[in-house]
């Protein structure tokens, strides 16, 4: 009989009895199998414990396989990492160079042909629009100078022909009430269109801004 303690020292101690004088002994079980003389008797015995030892190696085996298959799969992981980094790195080299080389895209085109479309438009808006606007305002304001000549004509002739203006009293008096219902169908024209001017002046400047 015998028995197998805890580690002493940081080994298993086995303790059994001399098969020939029965005196006791203890062996570290790594010596279990072996053949030693008796410390009392000097017979030779064999130390117990073979059992305990095959496994005790076979679970420092496994632990030892253990430790290396998680240190194998670390490095592996790590040689994974190393490769997937490096791929990505690759891919995202790969795509920069594809975006300088590649033309231009059609966002950047589309933007070209707003910008030209839009300077298109202004342009015949200022042809079209404007400009006409202008030619108009420019001869109100003309026939309205004109206007104001023949009414200061009609009365500088009132003042200086008394007798004349006796005579015509009637026609150069309703003469000049046209005058100045025109003057002012010509004044409001004129406000209305200086108006549109400059409503416009004010929408293409905010074309041209944005």
């Amino acid at each position: 009989m015998y028995t197998v303690t805890g580690k002493v020292g940081g080994k298993r101690i086995v303790k059994f009895e001399c098969p020939t004088c029965a005196a006791p002994i203890e062996s570290p079980l790594e010596e279990a199998g072996q053949k030693f003389p008796c410390p009392s008797c000097a017979r030779k015995f064999v130390t117990p414990g073979v059992d305990e030892l095959r496994q005790q190696q076979e679970a420092a085996r496994a632990k030892a396989e253990a430790r290396a298959q998680a240190e194998a799969e670390a490095e592996q992981r790590r040689a994974d990492e190393a490769k997937a980094k490096q791929q990505r790195q690759l891919e995202k080299n790969k795509a920069v160079a594809e975006r300088r080389s590649r033309p231009p895209s059609l966002l950047r085109s589309a933007a070209f042909v707003s910008i030209i479309t839009a300077c298109v438009v202004m342009g015949l808006f200022d042809l079209f629009i404007i400009r006409p606007l202008q030619y108009r305002l420019a001869t109100a304001e003309q026939k309205l100078d004109e206007m104001a000549k023949d009414q200061d004509h009609l009365r500088d002739a009132v003042n200086g022909n008394t007798e004349m203006a006796n005579r015509n009293a009637t026609v150069m008096t309703e003469n000049i009430q046209r005058v100045d219902a025109d003057l002012v169908h010509l004044r409001h024209d004129l406000a209305a269109l200086t108006e549109t001017v400059k409503t416009t002046g004010r929408e293409k400047s905010g074309n041209d801004s944005q």
